[in-house]
């Protein structure tokens, strides 16, 4: 009979007559049914023993009769069966596994990435709100900017001082409501807004007052915003006041714009150092800033929400005593 031919690994020989792969103990070629003789020597031939299919070979080679080293001589069974796959489906499961695994590590640390922005909107939008306080009565207010601007950015400044001076429009500054808009007796209230040229960052601008007074202000730097080349189309206001403990901005229904996502600010400038305990429901970011804690003081606080409605009305502030106050409701139209 013809021999198995070389060994092709440990576990395998080539068949001499078709080439095919043999198990290292089988006797029969399971593709052309050619048999293969036993190994020439009595003593390279096992004892009988009980069948390794499925199992991993002894250890140790044997001799083939031509001299190249094989598997165990073949045994003396009339058919042999191919061997066991066992390993290589252990094998495949265990590959399945590892995949579901590293697919499900991907979707957790992916997920966070895709989850919808919450209620209210991104508060990414208010970039950070700068406060600046006035202890002592002077005509010069240098309200600190941002220490970073980029060229763009919306400028919002909030202005409080004790008294009713005039206050001045820096050059390049677009005014949005003070004391001249409706009046008051102790307490002058104010809004400014621009379009950076991205130079503010770190700096001071000095809003001047006719009058000597303290003051405190509050900066909001904002990214985001609709910047249709006209300040006045992208952002209002509506301004109202009294005297009791619970500031209330007046509701804003912006003209220029519908229900779009709006950057919406509630403010008020108060006489005296009364603290904001409360804030306006649904608002963020509430900073409170006084000029200094005297009968002479001037205060102000704001909070902020971003939603896309088509109207505001935020509810009232509440502050540690009553007082005179001016309040505020602030749009800014979004960019799309």
């Amino acid at each position: 009979m013809p021999s198995r031919g070389e060994p092709k690994t440990a576990e395998e020989y080539e068949c001499g007559t078709c080439g095919s792969a043999v198990p290292a103990d089988a006797n029969e070629c399971p593709v052309c049914g050619e048999r293969f003789e036993q190994s020439a020597s009595s003593s390279a031939t096992p004892e009988p023993g009980p069948s390794h299919r499925g199992k991993l070979p002894p250890m140790g080679p044997w001799k083939h009769p031509a001299g190249t080293e094989a598997g165990p001589s073949a045994k003396t069974e009339s058919k042999t069966e191919p061997p066991s796959e066992g390993p290589r489906r252990r094998i495949k499961v265990v590959a399945v596994a590892v995949v579901v695994v590293l697919i499900g590590v991907g979707v957790w640390v992916l997920f966070p990435t895709i989850r919808p922005t919450p209620p209210g909107g991104s508060p990414t939008v208010v970039q950070g709100i700068t406060v600046t306080s006035f202890p002592v009565d002077s005509t010069t207010h240098n309200v600190a900017m941002p220490a970073t601007v980029t060229a763009g950015d919306l400028l919002i400044v909030l202005l409080a001082n004790d008294g009713n001076p005039n206050v001045m429009t820096p050059g390049g500054w677009t005014f949005f409501f003070g004391w001249d808009s409706w009046g008051g007796a102790t307490t002058k209230f104010s809004m400014y807004a621009k379009r950076a040229d991205g130079t503010e960052g770190g700096t001071t601008v000095d809003f001047q007052t006719s009058m000597v007074e303290k003051g405190a202000a509050q900066v909001y730097r904002i990214a985001g915003w609709r910047d249709s080349g006209t300040i006045a189309n992208d952002v209002e206001v509506n301004v109202t006041g009294s005297t009791d403990a619970n500031p209330d901005p007046l509701s804003l229904d912006p003209t220029n714009w519908g229900v779009e996502n709006t950057l919406w600010i509630a403010a008020y400038g108060a006489e005296g150092d009364n603290n904001a305990t409360a804030y306006p429901t649904n608002y963020t970011g509430g900073t409170y800033t006084e000029s200094d804690r005297s009968a002479t003081s001037a205060s102000l606080a704001s909070a902020y929400r971003t939603a896309a409605v088509g109207a505001e009305d935020a509810a009232p502030f509440t502050i540690s005593a009553p007082s005179f106050w001016i309040a505020c409701t602030v749009g800014v139209r979004l960019a799309a």
